[in-house]
């Protein structure tokens, strides 16, 4: 059939059809079948009308491209040899990659033509070029063969599908001999890594602050094809500076490691080699302060490479203190930190993860050991909130606009003593300017006194919520009308068919029957729990929601809000259009003090009664202009000397003096006399002068606040000067509280000489003689 086929000529020009040539394709309108038809007779294609196709690789960089071309040009002859021909469009090749690897990319393509249905026949040199794993192996194969009917042709193997059933038990040996090849090529590897590193030379464990160089000896290279030269460590000038200046910051000027890993961003430092973020971060630094090379320790062969047998990705663990490729070399003179300041870093590193160490955890087996922060991730924490705010706050200064013009924010992850805090992940990499951070409990109180005011103390609101409840109501009763009756028709229809299938199953017994049997009967119970659902709904709401209604399911709904996560934080979600946007805002006090705080916008939805009810959002309609409502509100607090303005002037104007109030308050007089000021400011008034206020109190005397001692002692027989030196008081004071103590109760004022001259004679005993004497 080929001998009959079209001329040289001919061939070249359907060649360049099935390549793509556009203009054969516009000046040739063949149809498919045609095409497929001349494709056969001069070969590109198979029986089955689909192409031969030929897989082609080379593992390493310092293999020879050209070997690429060898097995093409004998994947060719093959196929000629068979009557086919490989068009050069499905000559598919991958460069430098692994067999080991399970995707690449020009198997990835062989694989997409083949499930499209164009290839039917491939060749490849051998099945090691095809994978260098038994697994991926037979998969592959299996697929090509069995789901695909694919043949597969192996060269070297010798290996032919299509011509023998017990192709898979030689393609099994033939891949358990390639995947032995790849450990015994990793073995041989590390044997002669581990040589070179005796030797003292790099091997690519280089790290921040190093380099590596060609070596100069020329009696010190390697032989062979593409050998790699021989490369020594030396000292990057530039990243060893850097360490230097990290190593500073962090012993000599005691800073944070999220203030070393800002700077270092702000600055554009470089970063190691094998980083893959752009920014800083401070596990970064903390990694650069604990690597011991910078001490001229160079440890070798600590973790080894190992393939996962799942995903087949490579990683890396552990390797035992005892094995042999484990090595520690001392190259003093690649030491770029002292030893001392070295020191000095491992002690601060190691006080700050005993700090932390509670908060680490990591899961071995059943057992919880210390180790890895044991945090959530940001899908799982949004989806199980911990507090009211998680995961709805953003930061507005972080706004960034992706490929479909929406505008996204970054969340602002809590924080601090008992999360109390929240802020902005930037601030820790220099990539955001804002620096305030958000009072968790004052936020959280400062939204729920917003939502409060909206859709609780708001009567035109709840007007609202009533109408919008109604309408739903209207929705859902139609929506039962319409649905009911194809529910009770389609049960019937299920409830007839589970009839028969019972009779069949009586007279057969059949397997079959009672699986089907089983089917019908779970889509039975599935179409009565949806006729039974809207009936519960309807025995709550038997009639349209009334005002009384709407506010009782407010009121509830507030107290949801109020309560604990996870709860109160899907209840606010389904309140708030979007997210918690905060920016950073500044102003300057009474003192002149610059404050930093956040501000932050919302809008609220005004809930329909599917929310009420407790349904799913998404059967809410998009909510309109009405139903929306913008929240400006500022998180910062009220400073106590604002809080007690009011309360101090309503104790000034009652008459208290400044020391009572200050005791009353429990305050300092600096912070009276700021709250003072502050009353009057607010007001525009200007502040009086204190002197000018003393008038207002009652001055009392000491003889009258001292009146009772003074007059116990006067009665007895005390003379003034007496009283005076025992209370430590004045003369004048004593006679002040005597005249006060006698006006009071209306009786005469003793004169002093009088008094002294009976307090004499009663002293002496002489009273009774002086018959002249006045008793009084």
């Amino acid at each position: 059939m080929v001998g009959h086929g079209p001329g040289r000529r001919q061939q070249g020009q359907i060649r360049d059809y099935l390549r793509g040539s556009p203009p054969l394709r516009s000046s040739v309108p063949w149809r498919l079948a045609a095409v497929l038809t001349i494709a056969a007779a001069v070969g590109v294609a198979d029986k089955s009308g689909r192409s031969a196709a030929s897989y082609c690789r080379f593992s390493s960089a310092n293999q020879d491209e050209r070997s690429i071309f060898g097995q093409q040009e004998k994947c060719r002859s093959r196929a000629e040899a068979d009557g086919l021909t490989i068009s050069p469009d499905f000559e598919f090749r991958d460069d430098a990659v692994s067999g080991a690897t399970w995707s690449r990319p020009g198997l990835d393509q062989f694989l997409a033509a083949v499930r499209e249905g164009r290839v039917g026949t491939v060749y490849v040199e051998s099945l090691s070029r095809l994978a260098r794993d038994s697994v991926l192996t037979l998969q592959t194969l299996q697929e090509l063969v069995h789901q695909y009917e694919v043949r597969v042709v192996s060269i070297d193997d010798g290996l032919d599908t299509a011509a023998s059933d017990n192709w898979e038990m030689v393609a099994a040996i033939f891949g358990v001999q390639n995947q032995h090849y790849l450990k015994a090529l990793a073995k041989e590897v590390t044997r002669g890594q581990s040589q070179i590193v005796r030797e003292g030379y790099c091997v690519g464990d280089t790290c921040f602050g190093f380099a590596s160089r060609p070596l100069a000896d020329p009696t010190r290279q390697r032989k062979g094809k593409n050998a790699k030269p021989i490369m020594e460590y030396v000292i990057h000038a530039e990243n060893a500076e850097w360490v230097r200046r990290i190593f500073a910051w962090y012993v000599v000027e005691r800073r944070s490691l999220s203030w070393i890993a800002r700077e270092l961003t702000r600055l554009g430092a470089p970063k190691d080699h094998r980083a893959t973020t752009k920014n800083w971060r401070p596990q970064l630094v903390a990694g650069v302060l604990s690597q011991r090379k910078y001490i001229g320790e160079w440890t070798w062969g600590v973790r080894q490479n190992y393939r996962d047998p799942r995903t087949k990705t490579v990683r890396q663990k552990l390797r035992g203190p005892t094995e042999s490729d484990r090595q520690t070399r001392l190259r003093p003179e690649l030491a770029i930190i002292d030893r001392a300041v070295f020191e000095q870093a491992q002690n601060r590193l190691a006080i700050q993860r005993n700090a932390q160490g509670p908060r680490r955890k990591r899961r071995i087996g059943e057992q919880v050991v210390g180790g890895l922060l044991s945090g959530a991730t940001s899908t799982s924490s949004f989806a199980n909130p911990r507090h009211l705010l998680q995961g709805v706050v953003v930061c507005g200064e972080c706004a960034q606009t992706d490929e479909t013009g929406q505008i996204r924010y970054r969340p602002l992850y809590t924080g601090g003593k008992n999360a109390a805090y929240m802020q902005c992940h930037g601030r820790l990499d220099g990539t955001c300017d804002c620096r305030a951070t958000l009072n968790r409990q004052r936020a959280e109180q400062y939204v729920l006194n917003a939502v409060g005011r909206i859709l609780i103390a708001n009567p035109t609101v709840v007007e609202l919520i009533c109408s919008k409840a109604a309408e739903h109501w209207r929705r859902r009763q139609a929506a039962r009308q319409d649905s009911e009756p194809a529910i009770r028709r389609k049960l019937a229809d299920v409830e007839q068919r589970i009839a028969n299938l019972v009779n069949l199953c009586e007279e057969q017994g059949a397997p079959e029957l009672l699986d089907r049997l089983r089917e019908l009967r779970q889509e039975r119970e599935r179409l009565d729990l949806d006729l039974r659902r809207p009936g519960e709904g309807d025995r709550k709401m038997a009639t349209p929601p009334t005002a009384e209604w709407v506010t009782e399911k407010l009121r509830t709904l507030d107290a949801t809000l109020r309560g604990e996560a996870p709860g109160a934080a899907h209840a606010l979600r389904s309140l708030l259009r979007g997210s918690i946007v905060v920016t950073e805002h500044r102003e300057r006090n009474d003192r002149g003090v610059e404050k930093r705080y956040l501000r932050g916008r919302f809008e609220i939805c005004v809930p329909s009664c599917a929310v009420l009810l407790g349904e799913d959002q998404a059967s809410n309609p998009t909510p309109d202009e009405e139903s929306r409502h913008v929240v400006d509100v500022d998180f910062r607090a009220v400073e106590r000397h604002v809080q007690l303005a009011d309360q101090i002037k309503d104790s000034f104007d009652a008459g208290l003096p400044v020391a009572e109030i200050c005791q009353r308050f429990k305050i300092s007089e600096t912070l009276y006399l700021r709250a003072w000021k502050h009353w009057h400011a607010s007001r525009g008034l200007q502040v009086p002068d204190g002197r000018s206020l003393r008038s207002r109190l009652e001055r009392q005397r000491q003889a009258d606040v001292r009146r009772e001692e003074i007059m116990f002692l006067w009665r007895q027989d005390l003379a003034y000067g007496e009283i005076a030196a025992r209370l430590d008081i004045g003369i004048e004071v004593v006679r002040q509280a005597v005249v006060a103590d006698h006006e009071q109760r209306g009786e005469p004022v003793p004169d002093g000489r009088r008094r002294r001259k009976d307090i004499r004679l009663r002293r002496t005993g002489e009273w009774q003689k002086d018959d002249n004497l006045d008793t009084t």
